[in-house]
């Protein structure tokens, strides 16, 4: 067995995997390193704890919304898009 020389492309390679999957889920970074403050600003309770979790539960619909969508969308474009 004739080991090859490391070249660049698995580096490359692991470089554009990383800053697809950081654009892919930098909303969801931001928005969890920003709930805080939006469970300040945006509910209407006196209660820190009940405003955190709303924002959580906000953020979790979002995170649960993308397989739905996934699915819905997936089949219309293979029923529109495929043709």
């Amino acid at each position: 067995m004739n080991p090859q020389p490391a070249t660049k492309k698995p580096l490359k390679s692991l470089l554009a995997a990383s800053s697809g999957n950081l654009v892919e889920w930098y909303d969801f970074y931001a928005y969890a390193f920003l709930a805080p403050y939006f469970a300040k600003e945006f509910t209407h309770t006196n209660d820190p704890t009940l405003a955190l979790i709303s924002a959580f539960l906000v953020f979790m619909l979002g995170f649960f919304m993308r397989p739905l969508g996934s699915l819905f969308f997936g089949k219309l474009g293979d029923k529109k898009g495929r043709k």
